[in-house]
């Protein structure tokens, strides 16, 4: 991706032309019916209004701000983004987010006459000068210092109020579609004090009416700058000083686990698997290694890993690539977890595997589990006093047989000398620990063979497990022999 790819308006001309075809194609699932929500959001307000947005984690706030701004124009709403980040370096933010919004209304809307921008344009920098000290600033041929003003100011009681008309005045003069949405991002990244400073300028000197103010925002950074900014006292307060300066608060929702599985079930079809179905590496059932689990399995983990829509899109690509490529049945749950855990925005561990997954590492005292699943409770207790002589059975070491098997072989060969034990026993007549064997074996050996089946669990297990690892960490290897 490249360095500035998340901005829409760092890109080149091309790169923008193409992305501004279809805004959501390449983020996260669930972010076009978001920008529809806050769309409507925007429409059932009245004015003037600040709005914080809290994307989740991994959504890429600057990613989908800068297109939502996009999708706002495509929608007959005008709308300027501003990244507040690129000048926390100067003293006041006010000067910055006037020079953006004449911006705006000199290039987006190319008014016949500029008078009405240049005398916003002087209001602005008026005011502006009775808020700074010690600097001077120029805006398309203005310059002045601004130290020479601060004692006017506070005579100068009107002067807010003045530019606030001019501002309203200038919107309804150039035909603005209002309202006016104007998108503040990346306050987070910028240094306390310039962060809260930059919410309460947009309270008192940019509630106007017409205009919507957005910021996107984590709310736990946010009340750290008012801690830094204002002392603890402030801070143990800071939710009620926050909701003087903001007016609503929202949270965008997750993707859900059903937008990941219809992106996997579009990207990956039995056609593109066909060499690996052909093989049977891949079969058209719901076993460890079945074509109907694909979508299912890429649901779970590419929610659980936060990827973004591009992400999923090229992880569905690459299994496909590994499908027909590995030359054995694929262990298709644990192929999807290695893949979306290289794009993961936090730690997923193999605990996440579904319960019993033999490379989960998960331990249980029932039939779950690869170390659990190689055993047959009671078996032991069932055989211990079948003590029979005319039996040609080895029954000591039988009996002496721990209720744990080191591997498959080993436990069906137990299972095996069990049934030879249970022939020979049916012909003693009501013993009772005949039956209990019995009762052992047959409710015991359907579940592991089933666990085997759902999982693909068998002796190699260990090795298996260290094969996908290795060739997720370099697809090369998948044409190693190897790895093989």
């Amino acid at each position: 991706m490249p360095k500035n790819y998340a901005n829409i308006y760092k890109l080149s001309k091309q790169d923008f032309e193409n992305e501004t075809q279809n805004l959501w194609a390449n983020s996260i699932p669930n972010a076009q019916a978001n920008a529809e929500m806050l769309t409507q959001e925007i429409c059932n307000e009245e004015t003037p209004f600040v709005l914080s947005v809290e994307a989740p984690y991994g959504m890429g706030k600057t990613y989908f701000f800068t297109r939502f701004c996009e999708h706002l124009k495509k929608n007959g709403i005008s709308c300027i983004y501003i990244s507040a980040w690129e000048n926390d370096y100067a003293p006041s933010p006010f000067l910055y987010l006037l020079k953006e919004i004449l911006n705006f209304f000199d290039k987006e809307l190319s008014p016949t006459t500029k008078d009405p921008i240049s005398k916003l344009q002087e209001k602005g920098i008026k005011l502006g000068k009775r808020l700074l000290s010690s600097i001077s600033v120029q805006y398309k041929g203005i310059e002045a210092n601004l130290g020479s003003f601060i004692s006017s100011f506070f005579n100068d009681t009107d002067s807010i109020q003045q530019f606030k008309k001019e501002f309203s005045d200038l919107i309804t003069q150039l035909h603005v579609n209002v309202p006016l949405v104007i998108i503040v991002d990346e306050l987070d990244r910028c240094r306390p004090d310039y962060a809260l400073k930059t919410i309460e300028i947009m309270k008192h000197f940019f509630d106007i009416d017409q205009v919507f103010f957005i910021i996107p925002i984590n709310k736990g950074a946010i009340s750290e700058a008012v801690s830094a900014v204002y002392g603890q006292t402030v801070a143990q307060q800071g939710e009620n000083y926050l909701r003087k300066l903001i007016d609503k608060e929202i949270i965008l929702p997750n993707p859900s686990k059903e937008s990941y599985e219809q992106i996997a079930s579009s990207v990956i079809t039995k056609e593109k698997l066909k060499p690996a179905l052909d093989k049977g590496f891949i079969e058209d059932n719901d076993n460890y290694n079945g074509f109907a689990i694909i979508a299912k399995h890429f649901g779970n983990y590419a929610k659980q890993c936060q990827l973004t829509y591009r992400e999923t899109v090229q992880v569905c690509e690459t299994f496909i690539q590994y499908a027909n490529n590995i030359p054995h049945k694929i262990h298709i749950e644990y192929l999807i977890f290695l893949l979306c855990n290289k794009f993961k925005k936090k730690d997923i561990l193999t605990t996440t595997l579904t319960k019993g997954h033999p490379y989960s590492g998960i331990n249980s005292n029932d039939i779950y589990g690869k170390q659990s699943s190689l055993s047959i409770n009671g078996l032991v207790e069932a055989t211990s006093n079948l003590r029979y002589t005319p039996w040609d059975f080895d029954y000591s070491s039988l009996c002496r047989r721990s209720e744990t098997f080191s591997n498959y072989k080993e436990l069906f060969t137990y299972i095996e000398k069990c049934k030879n034990l249970m022939k020979e026993g049916e012909v003693i007549e009501g013993d009772n620990r005949i039956k209990r064997l019995k009762e052992v074996i047959n409710k015991a050996e359907p579940q592991i063979k089933e666990y085997q089946r759902k999982y693909g669990a068998c002796d190699e297990d260990e090795q298996n497990k260290a094969y996908y690892e290795k060739i997720v960490g370099n697809n090369l290897l998948i044409f190693s022999s190897e790895t093989q």
